[in-house]
């Protein structure tokens, strides 16, 4: 029978027992030159082993119900994502549409310019003005989908610019043996890795 471990518990494990939680963790460590990790991942393990892995065993086990990540799966989680900021986006344009026929018309942009305070009467133009690419005065279900998707671009390339690896996308860089996949086991090691070399250096460790 199958038992889906919990991120509590895996976390209260961690800081009661500090032992390998899995029989098949790997007896040779890890080369670290090999795990491309970012910078600020290495230092949060150096600072705080057990937290770090509570942290990454929390993040494997929600994906998982085993705690085996794949790239396939992270992306899948990126894609729900994105249709769900797609979603929230088009829903927040649509509070413009009265009448609920799916078309921000002249006639409904006029009213709520009329009856709206100042702040919002100048989102109601740049809307227009952004939105209404055929220049007919309103704004059709077509013209807001495409605004939705063209904000959800750019959201996602200034995601990916600012923050180019994600806490969750660290899980891939510990795929140790490199088979396409993360294990529990992988991760614990990685960890045990990094913390093992903090202690032994006698200054701060090179990153990697």
């Amino acid at each position: 029978m199958c038992m889906k471990i919990s991120a509590v518990v895996l976390a209260a494990c961690v800081a009661v027992c500090g032992a390998p939680m899995f029989a098949d963790t790997a007896a040779t460590p890890p080369d670290l030159s090999k795990i491309k990790m970012p910078e600020y991942a290495i230092k949060m393990i150096e600072r705080d082993p057990v937290q770090a892995l509570s942290q990454y065993y929390g993040m494997a086990f929600r994906l998982a119900p085993d705690g085996i990540v794949t790239q396939e799966m992270l992306d899948a989680q990126q894609e729900f994502q994105v249709a769900r900021m797609r979603a929230n986006r088009l829903a927040s344009m649509l509070g413009y549409d009265l009448d609920g026929d799916g078309v921000i018309s002249a006639q409904e942009l006029a009213r709520l310019e009329k009856y709206s305070e100042p702040s919002r009467k100048a989102s109601l133009l740049v809307m227009l003005d952004t939105y209404d690419t055929n220049r007919d005065g309103a704004i059709s279900l077509d013209e807001l989908l495409a605004a939705a998707k063209a904000q959800n671009a750019k959201n996602t390339e200034m995601s990916s610019r600012y923050q180019p690896v994600t806490s969750v996308n660290i899980l891939m860089q510990m795929d140790v043996n490199g088979d396409g996949k993360t294990t529990p086991d992988e991760i614990r090691a990685v960890v045990d890795a990094v913390a093992a070399r903090a202690t032994s250096c006698a200054s701060p460790c090179p990153p990697g």
